[in-house]
C-alpha cells in the first residue's frame, strides 16, 4: 500500500504494510484526500528545522519525559531515543474520504461498501488505506460526492 510520509524535512510516497483492523475502527480505500499547505508544509518545514532535542525543549510534558527518562536510563540510551525519533517517518493528512473495506467488531452501523468521510491527524492519512477509530468516520449523506467529503 502507498503512503505519503514525511521525514526529515522531505515528503515521500513510500510503499508500506496496511494496517489492521482493530475494535472500534474502520478500515477505508481512500479515494480522497485533502491536503491543506500551509499546515502540512508548516509541519513537514518544522521536524526539518528543528531537532528533537529543540522540540522536545518548546514542549514542557515531552521534557519531563526526556528528564525521566534521563535518569533511569542514562545519557547513552536516551541520545540514542532522540537519534532514533529523528530517523522515523510520520505519516501526514488528517482529513479524506473512501469507501468502507471492513469494520472493526463493536462497529454495528456501517458496512464495507459505505461511503465515509474520515478525520484525524495520525488516522486519516495520505494512503490508499486507512484504518481510523469509528468515532472519527461520518457516513455520507445522499447526493454528498466524496471529492468534497474529504474536506470534512
Amino acid at each position: 500500500m502507498k503512503q505519503v510520509l514525511a521525514r526529515r524535512g522531505r515528503v515521500q510516497v513510500v510503499e508500506v504494510p496496511p494496517s489492521l483492523v482493530g475494535e472500534g475502527s474502520v478500515l477505508v480505500a481512500v479515494s480522497h484526500s485533502f491536503i491543506s499547505p500551509g499546515t502540512e508544509r508548516e509541519g513537514v518545514q518544522a521536524t526539518a528545522s528543528r531537532s528533537q532535542v529543540a522540540m522536545t525543549l518548546q514542549r514542557p510534558a515531552r521534557l519531563k519525559t526526556l528528564l525521566t527518562h534521563l535518569e533511569r536510563e542514562g545519557i547513552q540510551k536516551t541520545v540514542a531515543l532522540l537519534r532514533a525519533r529523528e530517523s522515523v517517518s510520520n505519516p501526514i493528512g488528517y482529513s479524506c474520504a473512501g469507501t468502507v473495506v471492513q469494520v472493526g467488531r463493536g462497529v454495528p452501523d456501517l458496512r464495507a461498501g459505505d461511503l465515509v468521510a474520515c478525520a484525524g491527524a495520525g488516522d486519516a492519512v495520505h494512503a490508499e488505506l486507512v484504518v481510523v477509530p469509528r468515532n472519527l468516520v461520518a457516513r455520507l449523506p445522499a447526493g454528498c460526492e466524496l471529492e468534497d467529503a474529504a474536506s470534512a
